[in-house]
């Protein structure tokens, strides 16, 4: 039948469909370039930053006294003293009180490395003088040096040190967080939201009350977040 003759015949059908065909390409096309970049940040988020999972130690011999018990700093001398971890020979004292045979002998022990020592052992930039570098070489060919799992990482807070410092303060207060939103948050809301859709009346108020709901549902909540730090940090700083 001719298409003049046909009632169900559409003249512009054949540059609608050319249209959807291209619309629908170039929607393909932006969500597969969404998610290429998606793929780029994570697999370069996990490249650089998988090394914090793991810690560089040195193998010394620590000799235990009365004295590195008082004073820890005293349990290491010259070169090992500048790449040991501060952290590590802080927490020495608690070592030996928890291993009492130690006492007045010569352990040979793993010791954690400053934060400036891994990070040259990694093969990042690093601060580390061309003495302590070496030095660090000559115990890594003696097989002195190790890289070993970062427990440190998963089960310390904040610290000023860097190699000490973890996210497990970071974790507990994140799920802290989530149970107070859960015990408190999540009730109030289904309420409101309850009233407000079953028995509220319809005036200006509970019409105001929904487009400001409306409003926070749709902006993330992250810049709020931002917001309220801007807040109190002046309001505090002021004060």
């Amino acid at each position: 039948m001719p298409n003049d003759k046909n009632y169900f015949y559409i003249p512009q059908i054949k540059k609608r469909n050319q249209k959807a065909t291209l619309f629908k390409a170039t929607t393909l096309l932006a969500i597969i370039f969404s998610i290429s970049f998606l793929i780029f940040f994570l697999v370069d988020i996990v490249r650089a930053g998988y090394p914090a999972f793991t810690q560089t130690y040195i193998q010394m011999d620590v000799a235990i006294n009365e004295e590195v018990v008082e004073n820890p700093y005293s349990a290491l001398k010259g070169k090992n003293l500048k790449i040991a971890s501060r952290a590590w020979l802080r927490d020495l004292p608690n070592m030996i009180k928890e291993n009492p045979s130690w006492m007045n002998t010569t352990q040979t022990l793993w010791v954690l490395a400053n934060s400036e020592v891994d990070q040259y052992v990694k093969g990042k930039e690093s601060r580390t003088h061309e003495r302590e570098r070496a030095y660090v070489d000559e115990l890594r060919a003696e097989g002195k040096v190790e890289r070993k799992f970062n427990t440190i990482f998963m089960t310390t807070g904040d610290s000023k040190i860097p190699e000490n410092s973890g996210i497990y303060a970071s974790i507990v207060g994140t799920v802290l967080t989530i149970i107070v939103t859960m015990v408190i948050a999540f009730p109030i809301g289904v309420m409101t939201a309850i009233y407000l859709e079953e028995f509220a009346p319809d005036n200006r108020w509970t019409q105001v009350v929904e487009v400001n709901i409306n409003n926070l549902a749709a902006i993330p909540s992250i810049l709020f977040g931002l917001l309220g730090l801007a807040i109190f940090i002046n309001f505090f700083w002021g004060a």
